[in-house]
């Protein structure tokens, strides 16, 4: 029992003793080590979501700057393109205006239809004979209304054909004024054979011959009608059908112009 008791109390002894103490320090020693660590990691979490925080505020801030930038970008490609678009419509407008413009002045001075005639009547009249002054003149005193004659000249004049050509000089009008001669195509039989007088179905060549000048000629189907100046004077003829081989020929005499 005595020896029992001397153990503990020799066990008691060297806990008190160095060893005890270092194993202490040792500990402390490494609690302060985890508590350093833990501090450590704590204090590099915190710098972690530090710089984070800070990482996204920047973020943010330059999103904002960067999409404010873009707003304001597409705000004036926006406004650019409303006026280049009204630019656009602008000369669209102008050039639809333009040419307008030269269809108008195209309808006005290029003549057409009946116009187109006259004009290309007067360019030869000028090419051949009368000038400028004395055309002028004469539209200028031209008048829808004529001095005419109220009586009418009427002959029966014979059509000629290839058969029949030679077989009547040109009939005279107006004392001799003015003279007309006809020609035309013959008719022909069942058979197919060309006879003596003309086919009415067919066009009639008219040649108007003045005592003094050129003679001049028109041709169509009857009825027709042709016109000759000579002097001061315009004979107007029609010719219409009448009994076989010939032609009912009317002619009145007006002033002119």
């Amino acid at each position: 029992m005595r020896s029992f008791e001397c153990v503990a109390n020799q066990h008691s002894m060297y806990d008190d003793g160095p060893m005890s103490l270092g194993l202490r320090e040792y500990r402390r020693k490494r609690q302060r080590q985890r508590l350093w660590t833990l501090i450590r990691w704590l204090l590099a979490s915190a710098a972690v979501l530090a710089a984070g925080a800070y990482a996204y505020q920047t973020g943010s801030r330059l999103a904002a700057r960067n999409l404010a930038s873009l707003e304001e970008q597409l705000a004036q490609a926006t406004s650019k393109a409303a006026v280049l678009d009204a630019q656009l419509q602008a000369q669209r407008e102008q050039a639809k205006a333009s040419i307008d413009a030269w269809r108008e002045r195209y309808e006005r001075d290029v003549p057409t239809g009946e116009l187109k005639g006259l004009l290309e009547l007067v360019r030869r009249k000028i090419e051949t004979g009368p000038t400028p002054d004395r055309l002028r003149f004469v539209l200028e005193h031209m008048e829808n209304k004529q001095d005419c004659a109220p009586d009418l000249q009427k002959r029966r004049l014979l059509v000629e054909t290839p058969l029949s050509r030679g077989s009547r000089q040109p009939a005279a009008f107006a004392n001799g004024s003015v003279s007309i001669s006809l020609a035309g195509t013959p008719a022909r039989d069942d058979s197919g054979n060309p006879e003596a007088w003309f086919d009415p179905s067919q066009p009639v060549t008219v040649r108007l011959t003045p005592r003094d000048g050129e003679a001049s000629e028109a041709a169509g189907p009857l009825p027709l009608q042709a016109s000759l100046v000579a002097g001061d004077r315009v004979y107007h003829f029609s010719i219409g059908t009448s009994i076989r081989g010939f032609a009912e020929v009317s002619m009145q005499r007006c002033r002119f112009p």
